[in-house]
């Protein structure tokens, strides 16, 4: 899921499978919960919620 406002675009994936997902990333962004600088795919764990600020490494 995607949000963009006046502070940016968030990006959420959840993986609801039992294996590892790569998600595409259109920028470079900061991953929320871990504070990790992420760029061209993340990697989400199974089980596993991402939250990216895009635009910002």
């Amino acid at each position: 899921m995607r949000r963009s406002g006046a502070s940016g675009t968030r990006l959420c994936a959840v993986n609801h499978t039992g294996s590892e997902v790569k998600v595409p990333l259109e920028a470079p962004g900061t991953e929320l919960l871990t504070g990790e600088a992420v760029a061209g795919r993340l990697a989400v764990p199974a089980g596993a919620v991402r939250v990216v600020r895009l635009g910002r490494s």
